[in-house]
């Protein structure tokens, strides 16, 4: 099965293969070699991923049950692929009362939901107070619900507050400072964690550098995850965002290993 997965193959993705089935550790080198496979290296990528999945679980299928709620679609941000997003006095503007959230929280769980996304537009009334609130009353109902947020600005906060964990984006460029602000929160190192934090809101300045999607996917083709194209409408980040970009990585110690002009 390994000799016919493996043909045509590059050596070196072949190399890669063979040890992810052998249940060996790859390296950063090697995801990211994976991550830009292409042609046949691809299709054998896909083959492997396959064999890899029906050796743990067989033809067996698993899923979550998540019920995603909205409790603002206010947002002062102005993204241009959004259209979600409505200012305040739009006739189809919404800004959900906590216990609305709640009886929407009741009705998730009452239909199977293990998982709960608490997602909104960024309302220029509202502080991160607003979403520890919520948080908290679903969490008080729910105890067994794990919290986890992905906003980089509130990630000390949110996890010294009794959040479970993060998703954020910025931790696909620096996923050693992540892990090490959830290992500071959870000794309840909060100088540590003040620290840690304005580390992570200086890298987060990339988000600033045009679309936040096109900015991150340029930072991480930077540092070899990805071609930086996001999907359309959106377009990758232009040369001098780049530049920026790639100042701001320098700036952080991570280094834009393959330079500014990467990703196109």
């Amino acid at each position: 099965m390994l000799d016919r997965l493996l043909t045509g193959v590059s050596p070196e993705i072949g190399r890669i293969l063979e040890a992810a089935l052998d249940k060996r550790e790859l390296t950063v080198r090697d995801a990211s070699l994976l991550l830009s496979a292409e042609g046949a290296d691809f299709f054998a990528l896909l083959r492997a991923a396959d064999l890899a999945r029906s050796e743990d679980n067989g033809d067996d299928v698993s899923f979550v049950v998540t019920r995603n709620i909205n409790f603002t679609n206010v947002c002062y941000v102005g993204c241009t692929f959004c259209g979600f997003a409505r200012h305040r006095d739009e006739a189809d503007a919404y800004d959900h009362p906590l216990e609305v959230l709640l009886e929407k929280a009741r009705d998730a769980v009452a239909r199977g939901a293990t998982e709960l996304c608490i997602q909104g537009g960024i309302h220029p009334n509202k502080d991160h107070h607003h979403y520890r609130d919520i948080l908290l009353a679903i969490k008080r109902e729910r105890a067994h619900f794990r919290i986890l947020q992905g906003h980089e600005a509130l990630a000390a906060a949110s996890l010294l507050q009794g959040g479970d964990g993060m998703v954020p984006g910025m931790a696909n460029l620096a996923p050693a400072l992540f892990v090490s602000l959830q290992a500071a929160a959870d000794r309840g190192a909060a100088a540590e964690c003040a620290r840690l934090q304005q580390q992570v809101t200086a890298i987060a300045r990339i988000y600033q550098q045009g679309p936040w999607l096109s900015a991150l996917k340029a930072a991480c083709a930077m540092l070899g995850l990805g071609n930086g194209r996001p999907a359309p409408p959106l377009a990758p980040a232009v040369p001098a965002a780049r530049e920026a970009i790639a100042a701001l990585l320098d700036e952080a110690g991570l280094g834009a290993a393959v330079g500014a002009t990467h990703c196109r």
